[in-house]
Order: C-alpha cells, then structure tokens, then sequence
C-alpha cells in the first residue's frame, strides 16, 4: 500500500483536552479549595459528574453527541453558529454553566450564587489560555507537511474547534480542516469522511486516518476503506470489537507505520 494522505483527529490526538480539562478545572476552584478546606480532587470530579448529569439531561443532547461536543466543553465553549441547534445550544450554555457549579458547590453545603457565577467565569478565562498541542506534534507535522496530503478532521462546534486550532496553532500544518458542525454529521459517519477524501483529492486506499477515538475515528475510517491508527497515548484497554490496522503510544511511533 501507498500511503500520501494523512487525516489526523484534533482532540487528545494533537491537542489534550480531557486532561486540560481536568487541570483547568482545578486551577479554577483553587480559591474555593483554600477557603472551605475542600479536597481539590473530590471538588473536581463532583464537577464533572455534576455537569454531565445536567449535560446528558438536556434535550440537546442527542445533538451534541452527534457532533461531538462534550459536557466539558460545555462549560466554557462559544457555540455562536448559524444552526437552530448551535443556536439553542449558545443560549442555554450559560444556565447550564451556572447550574453545574451552583449544584456542585451545594453538595459540599456551599450554597452561593455569586460563587457559582463567578466560577464560570474564571474557568472560561482559564480554559482559553490553555491551548497547546502534544510536544511529540509539531516537529512530527513539520516533517510530514509538504511529503503527504494532510488532513484534520475534527467532531465538534465550529467557533469551539477553530479556538482549539487557532490557539494551538496546529492549523498551518494541514491542506485541508473539516470540522463536524459545519457539516451538520460527525465521525464515524462515512459522510464526513468521504467529504474529507474529496477535499483532499484523495483516494481511500491510499489514506491513513491517526485518531485517539475507537468509537469514531477508527470505526468511521475502516467504515470508508481508510486503514486507521489508533493513538493510544493513556494505554487505554482496546475493545476486542474494534481492531484497528495499527496501534502506536506516541506520534513519533507514526514513522514505523508510513516506512
């Protein structure tokens, strides 16, 4: 097989974002930590239990899912967008962000709604300002960029995954972004990744997909023909039900793959 496209994932594949969410989390309720004498791990995962029970409750999610926006993004995320539902989503953002702080607090006997006010925005300023890619990225990117067609191919809000990119400044690197909420489905759907072969100019067999996703980047590429590269970087268990053509623990290991 000859390899000349590339499509990558975006999230926790180039660029961390549960981890980011975790550590922005805590960076975020420092002060609440020190003055209630809180346990800063069990605040954070109260957090993030508690606004994935609002998120999965909501009658957008099914939407979300779709495209692929977690409860997490949802605390800090622009969602502005020309769809009634990115629409919908932008609106009720900012009671949802509320409510899952004002809950969370409530359940260590704080109840304080200038504090969960306040919450949300100190965690939308501190998300912004962490955006970063892997340190095994770049130098891998910059060697393929110009030897391969280079794809990114993302779930998510647009505004939210072109802040990602923006901020990460992954974006010089590819020929072509596409990106789940501009085209109203999301991976594995075998639209999205058709649409990215034809952007490209691309042919199946001679593509690899690299994502950290079983669920949606390696189902939805073996889906099209597109031999796929899971990137487990957290050594993850696989499920037996999905195999993908390879699995590597770091992009450098991408190398072995395309020689």
């Amino acid at each position: 097989m000859t390899i000349n496209t590339i499509i990558f994932d975006l999230d926790d594949t180039l660029t961390p974002d549960e981890e980011t969410a975790d550590a922005a989390i805590l960076k975020t309720i420092e002060p609440v930590v020190k003055q209630y004498n809180i346990d800063p791990e069990e605040l954070r995962q109260t957090v993030r239990k508690t606004c994935r029970e609002i998120w999965y409750a909501s009658p957008l999610h099914d939407y979300c899912a779709f495209i692929g926006i977690s409860s997490w993004e949802g605390m800090w995320a622009d969602f502005r967008g020309d769809s009634d539902c990115l629409q919908k989503l932008h609106e009720w953002a900012p009671e949802y962000r509320r409510q899952s702080w004002y809950d969370s607090l409530r359940k260590f006997n704080i109840d304080d709604e200038k504090l969960a006010v306040k919450l949300i925005d100190d965690l939308i300023y501190i998300r912004r300002r962490m955006h970063r890619m892997y340190d095994d990225v770049p130098a891998v990117l910059e060697d393929l960029k110009g030897k391969y067609k280079l794809g990114l191919l993302t779930n998510g809000a647009p505004r939210l995954q072109w802040e990602k990119i923006n901020g990460s400044e992954v974006g010089s690197y590819f020929d072509v972004i596409v990106i789940s909420g501009d085209i109203g489905v999301g991976k594995p759907d075998p639209k999205i990744f058709d649409i990215t072969l034809h952007k490209l100019g691309a042919q199946a067999n001679e593509t690899i997909m690299v994502g950290n996703s079983l669920s949606s980047d390696i189902i939805g590429a073996k889906g099209v023909g597109i031999k796929a590269v899971w990137l487990n970087r957290y050594g993850h268990t696989r499920d037996d039900k999905v195999v993908p053509d390879w699995e590597i623990n770091g992009m450098d290991e991408l190398y072995t793959i395309l020689e």
